[in-house]
């Protein structure tokens, strides 16, 4: 057993002896307890300073080959050991911009941090007992960047948590993926000049054997995983293996998988860790959460926690030709998916060489910030709520329950003229509604079965996202499946809503311009008496409605027989008409109204009325008002 193994180890039963548990102090006993803090947290930050931050995308005035993702430049462009490490010097950095990372994430409304430790070029940035290959002492300044976040990260209140690149390790002679290096660079009679001219035989390096790789594994992933946990404190682990199957595509085992697994659950059981450390299983026997794929979500909730983690630009560690950069809205509105959906969202921030933030960065997580403080709820401690994503044409809907009652939260990103909020579905009793953000005084609402009508101010509350906080009794109850209105009132049943049967189906729209500008999806090929597109609506009364048809026809087809049927309501029928541009251009035409004799779901059905001679039309939306 080599030394450092059998120092990990003793230090693992020694903690085990000492460590004893009091009372007062219960530990987590299964996976929902140690995420409960994570879910409550729902947002985070992570930080990419590494070295590929002076590089800033370029090396030798070379970009990145192949690539926008700043960090694999000593890969993809091949930078050799010795070239890599002289970019520790020209990383100038102090306590100050380590501070403002922390503050940035609080004043970002953001509850963690989690901080690159050590990338994929194998640089600790923490000063390591396990190997010398830290950012102290090839920038010769000895500087401990950890222990400092740590420390402000204490001072503010921010859970530190840690990203390790376990699987691959381009600086140790027994990591993955280098096959780049000399073979023999870090020996110390190595001549590179010599090398480099052809003077001398210098072989690359190989990938290393199953041996190799688990004397790198043991003896330094493993240990420096365990200094994170003792010495720093770490509540996460952010590990980064991203293969769908890491034992036959990553050259990790199961065993040392499991092995790293049970060292930190053993050290402490509070700490959570990720998919990528390559155990895909969430759950008491597997890990905490799964990480989805970069800048990622899922279709649906996945019935356990899971995290996205999502980048200002393109790339993670900053890259000066990235300027690509994404919206405050597109983050709000991705912030707000994501804890529907019930998971975690994390934003990347690539500092710069001196370790500041980039202006279009700090002003982005300003704004959220500013967002997010103004709402106070909606946020943090929040969860899914079961309406469909696609029920409110306005935003999403959360929820958090609160003895025998339930918060509901309203994200309004498109806040009416009128001031109404239409919310669709919800089936529960609502006792009282409030905006957070103008503080405690109680808004008027009606509601009339599945439909609700909250009246707030005119003018948005809050911009890029307006809450609503509604009171209900008991759990939330909803109905989903059917067209309901939008904003400014009326009900729109769009192509994409329609059950299709018969034969009809969707059809992709194309460039009718030349310039990019494709044309709406259409419902097409009404083949036969049998093709029909439908939908269900809610009328939250009786009411006689005007009905109103989009679609496109050309000359050839225009005249065929079509009919609207509204189940337990009424028919009309009209013919096609063409328009200018035939199937290329979609027109409205008014068909006349309905009349609802009671509150209820309804079915709305088109279908051509004789048997269509050539295509019918090209199937845009229906609407009422």
């Amino acid at each position: 057993m080599n030394r450092i193994w059998f120092i990990l180890v003793a230090s693992l039963l020694l903690l085990s002896c000492s460590k004893q548990t009091s009372e007062k102090e219960v530990l987590p006993r299964t996976q929902k307890e140690r995420v409960r803090w994570f879910e409550e947290a729902r947002l985070g930050i992570m930080i990419h300073w590494s070295l590929c931050t002076p590089a800033s995308g370029r090396f030798y005035g070379e970009k990145v080959r192949n690539s926008e993702y700043a960090e694999w430049i000593r890969c993809h462009n091949k930078v050799q050991k010795a070239d890599w490490d002289k970019m520790a010097k020209r990383m100038p950095i102090s306590e100050k911009e380590i501070e403002d990372w922390v503050i940035a994430t609080k004043e970002g409304g953001f509850k963690y941090l989690t901080f690159v430790t050590k990338h994929h070029d194998g640089v600790a940035f923490w000063n390591s007992k396990v190997s010398d290959y830290t950012y102290g002492n090839l920038s010769g300044t000895h500087f401990d960047v950890l222990k400092c976040l740590k420390e402000k990260c204490e001072k503010h209140g921010i859970i530190l948590c840690a990203y390790y690149s376990q699987w691959l390790d381009w600086g140790d002679m027994n990591g993955r993926n280098n096959d780049w290096d000399y073979a023999d660079e870090q020996k110390p009679d190595f001549d590179r000049i010599a090398a480099g001219r052809g003077e001398v035989d210098a072989p690359y390096r190989q990938l290393p054997t199953d041996e190799a790789y688990d004397k790198y594994w043991r003896e330094k992933a493993m240990p420096q995983v365990a200094e994170l946990v003792k010495d720093y404190g770490v509540k996460l682990f952010w590990f980064d293996c991203w293969r769908a199957d890491p034992v036959a595509e990553g050259q990790m085992t199961e065993k040392q998988m499991r092995d790293m697994l049970a060292m930190i659950r053993q050290l402490d059981p509070t700490v959570l860790v990720n998919t990528r450390l390559g155990i895909h299983e969430v759950g008491d026997d597997g890990v905490d959460f799964q990480t989805m794929g970069d800048n990622q979500f899922p279709d649906q909730p996945l019935g356990h926690t899971w995290e996205t983690a999502a980048t200002f630009n393109h790339t993670w560690g900053y890259n000066r030709d990235d300027q690509n950069w994404r919206s405050t809205t597109y983050f709000v509105r991705e912030i707000v998916k994501g804890i529907y959906k019930g998971g975690n969202v994390m934003l990347n921030i690539g500092p710069r060489a001196d370790g500041s933030i980039p202006p279009e960065i700090k002003t982005r997580i300003r704004e959220i910030g500013e967002m997010i403080h103004k709402n106070k709820v909606g946020f943090h401690g929040t969860y899914p709520s079961p309406f469909a994503e696609d029920s409110q044409d306005w935003g999403l809907i959360t929820q958090r329950a609160e003895g025998d009652k339930t918060k509901v939260y309203l994200h309004v990103f498109e806040w009416p003229s009128d001031g109404i909020i239409r919310v669709n579905g919800l089936k529960s009793k609502v006792l009282k509604a409030r905006i957070p953000s103008l503080g405690d005084q109680k808004i008027t609402f009606v509601q009339k079965g599945l439909l609700l009508h909250v009246q707030g101010p005119v003018r948005e509350p809050v911009g890029y996202d307006s809450v609503v906080e509604l009171e209900v009794e008991g759990g939330v109850q909803v109905e989903n499946g059917f067209c309901g209105e939008i904003n400014f009132g009326g009900i729109q049943m769009g192509q994409a809503k329609a059950v299709l049967t018969g034969g009809v189906e969707r059809a992709i729209g194309t460039d009718v311009t030349g310039v990019g500008y494709i044309s709406p999806t259409s419902i097409r090929k009404w083949n036969s008496m049998n093709s029909r597109a439908s939908w269900k609506v809610y009328i939250p009364e009786k009411s006689e409605r005007e009905l109103t048809i989009c679609y496109s026809c050309d000359s050839l087809s225009a005249g065929q027989p079509y009919r609207v049927e509204v189940e337990g309501a009424g028919v009309i029928e009209a013919k096609t008409l063409a328009g200018p541009k035939g199937f290329e251009e979609f027109y409205t035409r008014h068909l006349g109204k309905i009349k609802f004799p009671h509150a209820g779901i309804y079915t709305i059905h088109v279908r051509p009325a004789a048997a269509p001679r050539k295509e019918l039309f090209g199937l845009n939306w229906l609407f009422l008002e």
